[in-house]
């Protein structure tokens, strides 16, 4: 199952700690991480989610964009 652009922040976030900053969260989803990823693992479903995350704020018009490996963040 693949797990991308804003849910895949409220994923990371939570199995990771990764900072998201404003990016798009779901307050309600992030508790339910947990659940879906053991219910993924009893089924054998293979999660596939971002292995880099385009980054920039949005205060400079998004300027300096720049991309970001995940595990480098």
């Amino acid at each position: 199952m693949l797990i991308g652009g804003g849910m895949s922040y409220t994923f990371l976030k939570k199995m990771y700690g990764i900072n998201i900053g404003a990016s798009l969260f779901d307050k309600e989803g992030y508790g339910m991480v947990d659940s879906i990823l053991e219910k993924a693992k009893q089924r054998g479903v293979k999660m596939y989610f971002p292995i880099d995350i385009v980054c920039g704020n949005v205060k400079d018009g998004f300027k300096n964009v720049k991309e970001v490996q995940v595990f480098d963040i």
